[in-house]
């Protein structure tokens, strides 16, 4: 999991992803999406929440389980 409560702030942020966007990332929540073998085979990202706030502990248990459904859906779809 990956939180960034200023994206701007954070050594890992390219700024050059927002030129020419006109988009301006602030808050980003990344998690990955895993397999029942533990593979990552893929990525939720959320960005920017509501009203300037910072993702949470608890978004990041919603995520999680929301991220573990998605794991179950894409294996089921092969």
């Amino acid at each position: 999991t990956v939180s960034i409560p200023n994206a701007y702030d954070d050594p890992r942020f390219d700024p050059s992803v927002d030129e020419g966007t006109g988009f301006h990332h602030k808050t980003i929540l990344c998690m990955p999406i895993k397999n029942s073998s533990g593979q990552i085979i893929g990525v939720i990202q959320l960005v920017n929440k509501f009203d300037d706030l910072i993702f949470t502990k608890n978004d990041e248990n919603f995520v999680e389980a929301f991220a573990i459904f998605c794991g179950m859906g894409i294996h089921n779809t092969h």
